[in-house]
């Protein structure tokens, strides 16, 4: 099998096409069990607050148990994991079901709790996932499989949550609706029960030690084992500024679009859209140009165009609108066109980021470490998330919109030059060892 086939190549493993179907369902009907209890609970309780609840109640567990969950996918059957989540994630979304139609108070205690409890088991699929796919495709194809899975996740948001989403709360109605994607997991369940099975590597027995002993000694392990490794700090650092910026950008995005470019509330899709195709096609040319010896210069060229794109897309208004004028009322649509074609353009950069880091996460990690180096960039991941979520909206009302994105565009640009000058450093001291 050669890499230069691309996706091709990579589809016609057959345990890799049952893996990544189970992926692309699994990840929509999430999508859409995101999009069903935005509105349950938003019909029940008439509040935003409220709706904020359950928005927590997903990000949490993802700052609490990843770290453990990685510990416990490195010494388990990463299929018998993946099967036992989308099972028990089954379960959860029949709940849903149960607590809707008890009192307002009781019914959003029962949805946050169930919602907590689907949130801290999925965080067991990030690292099994993520580590059963160097199971069933070789070292060679691993940027083409990480470039269907991250072309998976954007597709099934843009499908699951915006389109096909809203169509089935309608359709169905959300009791149905929650019972059809229940349905969705026990497939995925079954999906991934066809795979071979995925055993834990041997590990040394550290003997004498209590559970939490053991627990502290594995994740320190797998700290030092990203400390030691220049391209995995460098692949984990990339990659949680690159979710954490666009997660700002997205927070800043609905005022950008009303105060600057005066759309309407419906219009923030001129924004986010671009953006979503962008990493589509971004991440189609990765899968196709990547090769082992490019992992690092496609993560620089990526970060150095997210910096220059953020800033352009600050810039753009202030500069169309000194060329066309500003309306009096509604938007310029040359102004707008000229953003989404920066936001089309940072979708591409992302998937320059995001795909390379994730393969250089896998491939630069142990079988007996891998699932610990992935729980640990999605505790890092989602520690940062709520950063943006919380102070976006802050640093937006207090510096503008507008400065907001061009104090993350100097970030973007200032962290892709230092890391291209501390790379360029780093291969000459390692050329300078192989010489002495």
């Amino acid at each position: 099998m050669q890499s230069a086939q691309g996706f091709v190549a990579v589809l016609r493993n057959r345990p890799f096409l049952r893996m990544w179907t189970s992926q692309a369902i699994s990840q929509t009907a999430q999508n859409i069990i995101n999009l069903a209890l935005l509105v349950t609970v938003n019909g029940i309780s008439k509040s935003a607050t409220a709706v904020s609840g359950i928005i927590v109640a997903f990000a949490l567990p993802g700052v609490i148990f990843s770290t453990i969950a990685g510990v416990v996918v490195d010494r388990s059957n990463k299929r018998v994991v993946m099967i036992s989540v989308h099972l028990l994630r089954g379960i959860a979304i029949v709940g849903f079901t149960l607590v809707a139609d008890l009192p307002v108070a009781l019914a959003l205690i029962g949805i946050y709790v169930l919602g907590f409890i689907f949130a801290s088991v999925s965080q067991f699929f990030g690292p099994a996932e993520g580590a059963a796919i160097p199971f069933v495709v070789r070292r060679r194809d691993l940027a083409q499989a990480n470039a269907l899975f991250t072309l998976t996740v954007t597709v099934s948001q843009l499908v699951g949550f915006a389109t096909l989403g809203p169509v089935l709360v309608g359709v169905l109605g959300l009791d149905r609706l929650y019972l059809f994607v229940a349905l969705l997991f026990l497939f995925c369940a079954t999906l991934i029960w066809t795979l071979p099975s995925m055993q834990a590597a041997p590990r040394v027995r550290v003997d004498g030690r209590g559970p939490m002993e053991v627990l502290w000694f594995d994740v320190r392990e797998a700290w030092v084992f990203i400390y030691r490794d220049r391209l995995l700090r460098k692949a984990m650092g990339f990659l949680t500024f690159a979710s954490a910026a666009f997660l700002a950008v997205g927070t800043l995005a609905p005022k950008f679009a009303t105060t600057v470019l005066q759309l309407s509330q419906s219009g923030l899709g001129y924004i986010l859209a671009p953006a979503g195709i962008g990493m589509v096609i971004g991440v189609v040319l990765v899968g196709h140009f990547a090769t082992p010896e490019n992992r690092e210069t496609m993560i620089h060229g990526g970060a150095l165009s997210q910096g220059i794109m953020l800033s352009l897309f600050a810039i753009v208004p202030r500069f169309g609108y000194h060329l066309v004028g500003r309306p009096a009322s509604g938007p310029a649509w040359p102004v707008v066109f000229g953003v989404m074609g920066c936001t089309f353009l940072l979708g591409i950069g992302q998937a320059f980021i995001v795909v390379p880091s994730q393969t250089l996460l896998q491939e630069r990690s142990g079988e007996e470490v891998r699932a610990r180096v992935l729980s640990t960039f999605f505790t890092l991941s989602n520690a940062s998330a709520l950063v943006p979520t919380l102070t976006a909206g802050l640093i937006g009302d207090t510096i503008g919109v507008e400065a907001g994105i061009l104090t993350l565009a100097i970030g973007a640009l200032a962290l892709g030059i230092w890391s291209i000058t501390m790379g360029g450093r780093g291969d000459r001291q390692a050329r300078g060892r192989k010489g002495g």
